[in-house]
């Protein structure tokens, strides 16, 4: 589907959502992540659950990229790299694919 995806590819719906046990446990592993994150960082008081509430898949390859997007009305966004091609990574401008730029 067309979201902020330029020329790459972006889920059809969220990655839990998927009936593969691959995609499932890798949901659960990002999850699982980010829960630790926010509790170390004491963004989440004790006894109170971390709620997720999508999660998707872009691949880009050479010449992808995602256009600047909000993620309203979620507190948090973030990025699970699972591959960067470290022989296409470094540009003469000095940007890195896989760079999020703010």
């Amino acid at each position: 589907i067309r979201r902020s995806n330029q020329h790459g590819w972006h889920s059809q719906k969220p990655l839990f959502e998927y009936d593969d046990a691959d995609l499932r446990a890798l949901a659960e592993r990002i999850y699982t992540s980010a829960s630790e994150l926010l509790r170390k960082a004491g963004m989440v008081p004790e006894g109170n659950r971390v709620g997720m509430s999508e999660c998707w898949v872009n691949v880009n390859d050479a010449g992808s990229w995602n256009a600047p997007h909000v993620h309203l009305p979620n507190d948090w966004a973030g990025v699970y790299y699972l591959h960067v091609d470290e022989a296409l990574s470094h540009r003469a401008e000095g940007d890195i694919d896989g760079d999020i730029l703010f």
